[in-house]
């Protein structure tokens, strides 16, 4: 949360397309997005493109889909009132090969795990995370979410903090968000399950700079928040 009016950086970038195979730019994608807010990043990565370009092409529309999964999770969280910390130190994954990012409250915690095989194997890791003490003690619920659709795929209950789980097997990344099962169960029910669709405009004042507007059967509009300026009623 920036209650302080802390300075917020925002930059460009994305991954290589002209090298390196579509299974790392995939990867790479997915990580950009999903990584920097459980690190408790204030922003996110506006999507680099280039016209005609090979190596930084305009948004696929698998791509776009990614957005508009991560963007629906985004919307679940009540950012003004997470005044949260970075705590990579608080998660210990059991194998070696996966780095831990987090932040959280006193109430609620955001993890990704990402795969950083340095053989550049990528294979199906099935393993287990000890979170330590940080969060106020009392039950949780860890509910799993899978980076490309963004819905859950594992939710299950822990009774108190400190706490070991077992993580779903994944290949690149995972996301985990930890929070008071009362306020988790209406989160599911009312927000994830949306159906909706996308539609992509070129903003006029640059060729490069692109805006997403979602329509929702929840409401008229939900923008996905990392995308530039202009964005239209």
């Amino acid at each position: 949360a920036l209650k302080s009016g802390d300075p917020v950086y925002v930059g460009g970038g994305r991954m290589d397309y002209s090298s390196g195979g579509a299974y790392n730019a995939e990867r790479g994608f997915l990580h950009l997005m999903w990584e920097p807010i459980a690190s408790g990043a204030a922003g996110n990565t506006l999507w680099w493109v280039e016209k005609g370009s090979k190596k930084w092409p305009y948004l696929s529309d698998q791509e776009l889909d990614w957005m508009f999964n991560f963007s629906r999770f985004c919307k679940t969280i009540d950012w003004s009132n997470f005044n949260s910390i970075n705590v990579n130190n608080e998660i210990h994954p059991a194998d070696s090969n996966i780095v831990a990012f987090a932040c959280r409250d006193t109430s609620q915690m955001l993890i990704y795990l990402m795969n950083d095989d340095p053989a550049k194997q990528f294979n199906e890791l099935n393993t287990s995370i000890t979170v330590d003490a940080g969060l106020n003690n009392h039950a949780y619920t860890v509910t799993w979410i899978d980076i490309r659709t963004g819905n859950p795929i594992i939710v299950e209950k822990v009774e108190h903090v400190p706490f070991t789980v077992s993580v779903p097997a994944f290949k690149d990344g995972l996301f985990a968000y930890i929070s008071k099962e009362e306020y988790h169960i209406g989160m599911i029910k009312n927000e994830w399950n949306i159906k909706s669709k996308y539609s992509l405009i070129q903003n006029s004042s640059s060729r490069y700079s692109y805006q997403i507007i979602i329509s929702s059967q929840l409401s008229s509009n939900i923008y996905v928040p990392f995308i530039t300026d202009n964005l239209m009623d």
